[in-house]
């Protein structure tokens, strides 16, 4: 695998639905490994996307702000995730830390381990953890499932966790897929399969009862047709990484598909919708 060096940005920010907003453009310019410590937002993006004038003129110029950013090695990156990744706990039902966490002491709640190594989804995020609740109120015994963008595989993870039986987990990026097989092994998660590669990828897998996606709006309105020609009659699709105003798009294309919105929830501006086929 090649070796991937990033850019950490940290942004001075006090307000809470600004740092919001700023979150959200940020997701779209491919920054990912967001987390927030007092009145700074740090995010990282790919050395090779960086593009410090498009940032100043899309984000820091617009709002006035003041940042920072640095070079990040591939050598040095467990260090800095180290630094930063707190443990998660999601509604007490589940807790989410990172290997060199000290597992939960309450044995009755489901432990998901995530060593990030900055693909995106380690449960801090709204997106993620939006997903998460969702998951956790549907029946997952004996259910085929495919994780779409999959990141560090957290979903998929939980998806087996639950009791799902067989489970594909896709990510395009080649560090957030090699990422993701250590997660699976370090969770014996091992009915789990996963896959490197984009919707294209799709065309080779089986109809699954329930469809995962926590990407973001243009991938999800550009690829919703390949993901509903993999959910069986009756199944369901789990959407997120889109913002309150992505919604009305989002439900439009998803109706010409045939699918039907069944419940939505969101926090702090972003949202996660459950369809049925």
């Amino acid at each position: 695998m090649l070796l991937k060096n990033y850019i950490q940005v940290s942004i001075q920010v006090k307000d809470k639905s600004l740092s919001d907003m700023i979150t959200a453009l940020m997701y779209g310019e491919n920054f990912e490994g967001f987390w927030e410590e007092k009145d700074q937002l740090h995010a990282f993006i790919p050395e090779e996307l960086w593009n410090k004038t498009r940032f100043e003129n899309l984000i820091i110029k617009p709002f006035d702000l003041t940042y920072s950013f640095q070079r990040i090695e591939e050598k040095n990156w467990n260090k800095a995730w180290e630094e930063s990744f707190q443990p998660v706990w999601i509604d007490k039902k589940i807790y989410i830390r990172a290997g060199f966490h000290p597992p939960s002491p309450d044995h009755d709640v489901l432990e998901i381990i995530i060593d990030p190594k900055m693909s995106f989804g380690t449960g801090h995020h709204e997106t993620t953890s939006l997903m998460i609740r969702l998951m956790l109120e549907e029946n997952w015994e004996d259910k085929t499932v495919i994780d779409m963008g999959s990141g560090t595989g957290i979903l998929a993870i939980l998806a087996e966790k639950l009791g799902a039986r067989e489970i594909f987990a896709l990510d395009v990026d080649s560090w957030a897929y090699e990422n993701m097989k250590e997660n699976i092994l370090n969770n014996q998660t091992f009915r789990i399969k996963p896959i490197h590669g984009d919707a294209l990828a799709l065309a080779d897998l089986p109809e699954v009862d329930i469809f995962l996606a926590n990407i973001n709006r243009n991938i999800l309105l550009n690829d919703m047709k390949h993901y509903v020609k993999k959910i069986t009659a009756g199944g369901l699709l789990f959407l997120s990484g889109i913002l309150d105003d992505d919604v009305p798009l989002i439900e439009k294309k998803a109706l010409r598909l045939g699918l039907k919105p069944i419940k939505q929830i969101e926090e702090n501006g972003w949202v996660a919708i459950k369809f049925g086929l």
